[in-house]
């Protein structure tokens, strides 16, 4: 049952307009799109001899993407409805009202029930009368989305071109950029900004991803150094854990342009960190979040006196050692007493009781770290005592060809199964035509040892292919890892605790203790592996 409200005849049509646009950048002084639609409704109004009573415009607000009941305009007109303050409702066009084609038909249905004529300047009134009107309602809205969706994938697909071509598109530069005009026009003729580094944010980014990957620095640490630094944000405010976390993951200072899932080629004017210390920086990311809380390998602060964090282990239980301090008194030759605080890894479970440790209590930490120190030293003489590139390329040349080999062999054991499956397949019509000596169930026989061989050939030459595309990759990986090794060996010698302990967590994966000081170390870096320079495990031993 419709809900007619009665008026007065002298109170009939009172009429309350909305405009509305759904992007802020049309309502600027040039294109403000607001003024054209009331001025249409108003002249409309004056047309039709109907009494203008309010109206009331929506500036930045999608009928897309913004459901009625978050619009604060839709809601303030079905309460003056109620009310029975106005009897038409007029609007440039029928999608102002929105472009949901699930909610809009029925806003429309809604305010006629209520007894509000809803008139369309460009569309006339929209009535109920029939299946038809209803029908013709929801086909209109539905057109409307398809529009704004038609509208959004092609929003979304030039900004993935903009990308593409390693240009910016819109919005506040990130922080160690601004945004600058440098002769680029759009299809319209009109001037569009691109990105340019500023020198002095720059070096603050710089500073960010060193203290966060080269010095373990946490990102409220580095927020609290910057702060003592007098160096704020843009804003002026300070930089906190979830912008400096932001920033860590921002492949634009790699010199990309992002735009969704799209990310362009490297632009190198616009590149301020490189891609092995963004890349380390996503895993640190990672490895320190709350989600790999018990794989965690990577000291979660780097103050102490301890080399090893989060990647030492029990032989005996298999839990973590924990850092710890003892003190320990000497007295002095004048009687005084000095405390001094002896360093230990200490077994959690076996200190807790959690599980059951056949093991030691804990160990002295020195001992420990002074094997783990003469080890690292050993194994970046390897590459600073002479090039290695030179080796790395040979080697990498030698796995390539390997796999190649592989690869065409696979190749010739496929051509040659399936050749032969193929002449089986011909003798079937020779069997048809009574032309064939080899009775029909021995071929049947034969074509499935050939289905298989052929199958085998197959699965082979995809892993030969693989395997391939894995060389490949593993050789760029080479590469890199050891410009970091080198790098890595220049600065270990001279590095401060703090730097020892990232670079040990980065090299080594796990080391695992026993009573007797026996280590077991297992390395991540694949360098190790490829080259054969270094075992995937070492053993070390000393009383």
């Amino acid at each position: 049952m419709q809900n007619v409200a009665f008026h007065h005849p002298e109170m009939q049509n009172r009429v309350f307009c909305l405009y509305r646009v759904s992007t802020l950048g049309q309502v600027d002084k040039l294109r403000d799109d607001i003024p054209m639609q009331r001025q249409a409704c108003h002249a409309y109004i004056a047309q039709q001899g109907w009494n203008f009573v309010d109206e009331l415009s929506e500036k930045g607000v999608s009928g897309f993407k913004v459901s009625a009941k978050d619009r604060d305009a839709i809601q303030i007109l079905q309460q003056k409805a109620l009310r029975h303050e106005f009897d038409i409702l007029l609007v440039f066009m029928f999608d102002r009202l929105g472009r949901i084609e699930s909610e809009t038909p029925f806003i429309v249905e809604w305010f006629v029930k209520q007894g509000i004529r809803v008139w369309s300047v460009k569309e006339g009134e929209q009535r109920f009368e029939s299946h038809v009107d209803k029908l013709t309602n929801y086909i209109r809205f539905w057109q409307a989305a398809g529009e704004s969706e038609k509208t959004s994938i092609r929003i979304r697909t030039r900004l993935a071109q903009i990308a593409e071509e390693g240009h910016y598109h819109g919005g506040a530069a990130p922080y160690g950029y601004e945004s600058v005009f440098l002769g680029r026009m759009n299809k319209h003729g009109a001037p569009v900004k691109d990105l340019r580094v500023l020198p002095q944010e720059a070096a603050i980014v710089r500073l960010i991803f060193d203290k966060y990957v080269n010095e373990g620095m946490g990102t409220h640490t580095i927020g609290n150094h910057l702060y003592s630094m007098g160096v704020s944000c843009r804003s002026g405010g300070v930089f906190t854990n979830t912008t400096i976390r932001h920033m860590l993951g921002r492949v634009t200072y790699t010199g990309r342009i992002k735009c969704g899932e799209y990310i362009s080629e490297p632009v190198p004017e616009l590149q301020i960190i490189d891609d092995v210390t963004f890349a380390r920086a996503q895993e640190l990311l990672k490895a320190r979040s709350a989600a790999y809380m018990e794989q965690r390998a990577v000291p979660r602060h780097t103050f102490g006196g301890t080399l090893l964090s989060g990647n030492i282990y029990c032989a005996h239980c298999g839990g973590k050692l924990v850092a710890t301090t003892n003190p320990k008194k000497y007295k002095n030759a004048d009687g005084s007493t000095t405390v001094s605080r002896i360093h230990r890894y200490a077994c959690y479970n076996k200190v807790r009781h959690r599980a059951l440790c056949t093991g030691q209590s804990g160990y002295t930490a020195k001992k420990i770290d002074e094997v783990i120190d003469r080890l690292l030293y050993s194994i970046f003489s390897r590459f600073t005592d002479a090039p290695a590139e030179p080796l790395v390329k040979m080697r990498c040349e030698a796995k390539i060809a390997e796999a190649a080999a592989l690869q065409q062999q696979a190749k010739a054991e496929l051509d040659a199964a399936s050749s032969e499956m193929q002449e089986l397949q011909s003798e079937v019509f020779k069997i048809i035509r009574g032309e064939s000596k080899l009775p029909q169930s021995v071929l049947a026989e034969m074509l499935k040892v050939a289905e298989e061989k052929v199958a085998a050939a197959t699965a082979q030459y995809q892993e030969a292919s693989g395997s391939v595309q894995r060389v490949d990759l593993l050789c760029e990986e080479t590469a890199a890892q050891l410009k970091q090794l080198q790098s890595w060996g220049a600065l270990y010698a001279t590095a401060e605790l703090p730097v020892k302990k990232m670079i040990a967590s980065a090299l080594i994966a796990r080391v695992t203790v026993s009573s007797d000081y026996t280590l077991d170390i297992k390395f991540n870096v694949s360098y190790a592996q490829f080259m054969g320079e270094t075992p995937e495990k070492e053993f070390a031993h000393f009383g």
